[in-house]
């Protein structure tokens, strides 16, 4: 089955090839950034994401569920199944026309989680009418999410406020869900790839978040500083790190 999509950005049809199920219009664009596109769907809780291809490498590895969308929507499942909460996927759809150039390497259709009560952590920070309880829940479930990522060797690749949506009760869900797997024995590799990760969010974070959010439920995850002083050069030569299959 093929999908159109026609994307105001740049007036030009997009075709896709999909693989799953149902799929409205787009109404709207809500982020147009480098590497996505973010847009509302029609009269359903759902947005799609269209993922920019940056080569024409992204088209090969995509032949071997390999690429950036691959990743994304394999580290939803995974994420799911270990008791994260993420945006349920409704439909998936691939681009097999690179050399048409397309703007879009392909997409995925998902829950909407402003309409299912949460806000973009960020948002939330900024709202001078946010309580100090509510921070203090979000940093902790942030931190008992990143807990269960360390149980199942995961590292999530790109942790920022703007990747974790918050509800009205504290609980946290994760967007942009690219992720690192290690397995058992790559144990000596995940940590260090680990505490890189949580460092990037602790460093970026310290001088800017309010009191209520403490970064030291997040700070007690890491592991030995032996492992933390690893640079990124050394922590990532050769992890052999996948993302699981589905």
């Amino acid at each position: 089955m093929f999908r159109y999509f026609n994307v105001a950005a740049d007036g030009k049809p997009q075709r896709f090839i999909c693989l799953s199920r149902q799929q409205e219009h787009l109404s709207s664009i809500l982020i147009d950034h480098k590497p996505s596109l973010v847009a509302a769907v029609d009269r359903q809780q759902q947005v799609v994401k269209l993922v920019k291809a940056r080569s024409w490498h992204e088209y090969v590895k995509l032949l071997w569920n390999h690429s950036r969308l691959s990743k994304e929507i394999k580290g939803n499942r995974v994420l799911q199944q270990i008791g994260v909460r993420v945006p349920h996927i409704y439909e998936t759809g691939i681009n097999l026309r690179p050399f048409a150039k397309p703007s879009y390497l392909g997409y995925y259709a998902m829950e909407d989680l402003t309409q299912a009560g949460y806000r973009e952590f960020e948002a939330l920070i900024d709202d001078s009418s946010t309580s100090a309880t509510l921070l203090r829940q979000a940093m902790l479930s942030v931190a008992a999410d990143l807990q269960r990522m360390k149980q199942h060797r995961i590292v999530f690749s790109d942790i920022n406020k703007r990747n974790i949506y918050i509800n009205a009760e504290g609980n946290s869900a994760w967007i942009d869900t690219g992720i690192k797997h290690f397995a058992a024995h790559q144990q000596a590799r995940f940590e260090p790839a680990y505490n890189q990760a949580l460092r990037k969010f602790i460093d970026n974070n310290r001088q800017q978040l309010p009191a209520a959010c403490s970064l030291a439920p997040i700070e007690q995850l890491l592991f030995s500083p032996a492992a933390a002083t690893l640079t990124p050069a050394s922590a990532n030569a050769g992890t052999g790190a996948h993302s699981p299959d589905c």
